[in-house]
């Protein structure tokens, strides 16, 4: 094909004609490259992350761990590895799909063997590219992120977290205010390198460039255009999400008015059920692919305009020749084959939970803990929150224990007291004498009543009440787990009480001093197979929990407790996971829902579980 006949496809009315007529390749690529990322890459990264966990020695990591293996020569390059090969991924999809948008903007149609062929020879360019951009991404970003953390030390580090959080005074809006600005000249600067590389993809997958040459052509072409492209992408983008977000939207409501007027047989629930999933997830799918080939359509134009339009340009597309069409019969297949991934993609999301249809109707019973003692109407940690506690039929307590200078345990969540008290010192670093001058704070104003140690505490409950433990550790209470065992053991309280912990050192010294003594680690982030610690339940974030992990849990004889829960939808969902243990701020409404939910019969039980599915 000549300059001459290719410029008469770059305008934007006739690309998008063109990739009309030469729709079936780029929807099939697309839906391909979805199910290979979905069915292959996706298990491979997740198996390359255990493999790399069990280099560092631990089953799994949880909040601090993963913080120190990230840190670490070989977390580091674990993340490295792994941001690049989904970038790669992303290169690869987008550039199968550029080179088949150029064919159809220049007439042609490529078999799939030349497609092949031509992903196959850009790979290692395209894997190239995806290394070297995403690492000076990152160290782009370290110099932000290094501010970031020296504006905390000089600001937020003199007390707890908690505290400014809470009180937000005037220092904690200066830091707020330093880090929107560092994010946003994150964001800048990401996005700069993203325009700048922009062509970098094209110019591999058209030019045959290699990773170098291309990313020096892109920034090259990119000059002068780079609001231009900023503007289209930006808005493509926004235009993507706020589609995707209708379409769940509508999707949503469509099910619900639909599932409402559904009959209470099983069979009809199933069955309606999955024919309602496999729309929304080929409603879903169709739409993220229209805008994957639009992205690409944009890109391979926009490619096209600015290398005729540059000084230094030669032509360097593929080379094809004349017979390059696809025969008939390959279209009836190539048909076929879309058709066939448009169905399996949805049916896959529809089996899984089928296979557990034996589970579906099982109901556990829940528990509902008050976190921190009680609701936020009283103070944190406080017997006037535990009564109130047992008001709300509260089956347990959460409670947060430290140790004085002098030893002994007492109720306090933060690392100092400042937010409870308005005394700044740490715990570790006042005694008991000195902890009954101070009182608790209710919303700011101060009360009567002090902080009490475990055994006051203990002293206070009813003889039904449950009492989780947290022990917070904060490296300078080395016999905490041993010191909770003991006031346990000698308020008669072992028999109703479990311990947890972010850190795990307290929860064996716990179980080394009391061996029948149950044990919980608490994470809010982890990567790894949780229940391999060796420990009695997990106390999870929300975030956190799925069905698969809940089920892998009680298969190892492990109960989930998830916090914190403060919504009816929330708890539902969680219940329907199979979650043992609900921590809420709001004891008296999770215990209203736990019991409606346990009043519940299979059938009922089964609609609230499907019509998750669905929105999930």
């Amino acid at each position: 094909m000549t300059d001459a006949t290719a410029t008469a496809v770059l305008s934007g009315r006739d690309g998008f004609r063109a990739l009309l007529r030469g729709w079936q390749p780029l929807v099939f690529y697309q839906l391909l490259m979805s199910l290979v990322i979905a069915a292959v890459v996706s298990p491979w990264l997740l198996t390359l992350s255990y493999t790399l966990i069990e280099f560092s020695g631990e089953p799994v990591l949880g909040n601090t761990e993963l913080a120190a293996f990230l840190a670490s020569p070989l977390g580091l390059a674990s993340l490295a590895l792994g941001l690049s090969v989904l970038v790669a991924l992303l290169f690869v999809e987008y550039a199968g799909l550029i080179v088949l948008t150029d064919a159809a903007l220049r007439g042609e149609t490529l078999t799939i063997r030349q497609l092949v062929a031509t992903m196959l020879g850009a790979a290692p360019q395209l894997l190239g590219l995806a290394v070297v951009s995403t690492s000076l991404a990152v160290a782009s970003a370290l110099p932000f992120v290094g501010l970031a953390v020296l504006a905390y030390w000089l600001l937020l580090a003199g007390s707890d977290i908690n505290f400014y959080l809470a009180a937000r005074p005037p220092r904690f809006w200066v830091a707020v205010a330093i880090g929107a600005f560092l994010a946003c000249a994150i964001a800048a600067c990401l996005l700069r390198l993203l325009i700048r590389w922009a062509f970098a993809v094209p110019a591999c997958a058209l030019a045959g460039h290699g990773w170098r040459e291309a990313m020096r052509w892109s920034a090259k072409l990119v000059r002068g255009r780079a609001w231009r492209l900023l503007c289209m992408i930006g808005g493509w983008l926004l235009l993507k999400y706020l589609v995707l977000a209708t379409a769940a939207f509508g999707l949503d409501w469509i099910n619900g008015v639909l599932m409402d007027r559904l009959g209470e047989r099983l069979s009809t629930l199933v069955w309606s059920v999955v024919a309602l999933i496999l729309l929304d997830a080929f409603v879903m799918q169709l739409v993220a692919a229209v805008f994957a080939i639009g992205t690409a359509g944009m890109l391979a134009l926009a490619y096209e305009q600015a290398r005729r339009s540059h000084p230094d340009s030669c032509y360097g597309g593929l080379s094809r020749s004349a017979d390059s069409g696809v025969s008939p019969d390959r279209a009836g297949m190539l048909r076929a084959a879309i058709v066939a991934i448009a169905v399996l993609g949805p049916l896959a999301s529809v089996a899984y939970p089928l296979l557990f249809s034996s589970e579906i109707v099982t109901h556990r019973e829940v528990r509902v803990t008050a976190h921190r003692a009680g609701p936020t109407t009283a103070p944190e940690n406080s017997v006037t929150a535990l009564r109130l506690a047992i008001a709300a039929r509260a089956d347990c307590v959460e409670i947060d224990v430290q140790q004085t200078s002098d030893g002994h345990v007492v109720l306090v969540h933060d690392r100092d007291m400042r937010r409870v008290t308005g005394d700044s010192r740490e715990v570790a670093d006042v005694s008991l004498i000195e902890l009954g001058r101070l009182r608790l704070l209710n919303a700011g104003q101060p009360t009567d009543e002090r902080i009490p140690t475990l055994a006051e505490f203990l002293d206070a409950c009813d003889e039904k009440l449950r009492l989780n433990v947290e022990m917070k550790d904060f490296g300078r209470s080395p016999n905490l787990g041993a010191a909770v065992a003991g006031v346990l053991r000698e308020q008669g309280f072992l028999d109703r009480a479990v311990v947890s912990s972010f850190q795990l050192p307290p929860l064996f010294q716990a179980r080394q001093a009391e061996p029948a003594l149950p044990i919980g680690a608490i994470l809010s982030a982890a990567k790894g197979d949780m229940t391999r610690l060796p420990v009695n339940f997990l106390s999870l974030n929300e975030r956190l929990v799925t069905a698969e992990l809940v089920r892998r849990a009680h298969r190892r004889n492990m109960e989930v407790h998830v916090w914190t829960v403060n919504d009816r939808e929330s708890a539902v969902r969680l219940m329907d996971l199979g979650c043992d243990n609900l921590i809420t701020r709001q004891p008296a409404l999770m215990r209203q829902v736990v019991d409606w939910y346990a009043e519940l019969d299979d059938i009922e039980r089964m609609l609230l579980r499907l019509r998750r599915w669905m929105r999930e």
